[in-house]
């Protein structure tokens, strides 16, 4: 099983997509560039990732389920993954992650989610397969 990095997609891709759904996700916040999980899953050659999002309120009394993982640390939420938001991601348009490059606090918090991540590694590649199959009858290669 392949490893789950971060990754930043070009905003201007993210501003693409979302001329066609409206539901994607802003790609920017205080002058950072939203972080995705990746690769989830590949369908007929196309990448998938999740976006890593801030919680909201709702989100503390939410629990794990099919289109939904929370990362938390000590019962504290740190962060959720919204499978339902993940979008294909050509390699022209993403770029790797550099945890280290990033200014504190920031930093800190992004080393905190990956270590989540790590932890529910399985389920993160798990759930949105199962979301997929649910919703499409393409064919999914699991990396």
């Amino acid at each position: 099983m392949d490893e789950l990095h971060l990754y930043q997609i070009k905003t201007s891709y993210v501003k693409y997509l979302n001329q066609f759904d409206k539901k994607i996700l802003n790609n920017e916040k205080n002058n950072n560039i939203r972080p995705y999980i990746g690769v989830v899953f590949e369908i007929n050659q196309f990448k998938y990732y999740v976006p890593l999002s801030s919680p909201k309120s709702k989100h503390h009394s939410w629990r794990d389920r099919l289109d939904f993982i929370r990362l938390e640390d000590d019962s504290n939420l740190i962060a959720v993954l919204n499978i339902n938001n993940m979008i294909p991601v050509p390699l022209s348009e993403i770029t790797l992650l550099n945890i280290a490059n990033e200014p504190e606090p920031y930093k800190s918090l992004l080393n905190k989610e990956y270590l989540l991540i790590k932890k529910k590694k399985i389920k993160i590649i798990k759930i949105p397969r199962l979301f997929i199959k649910k919703w499409s009858q393409s064919e999914i290669h699991i990396m």
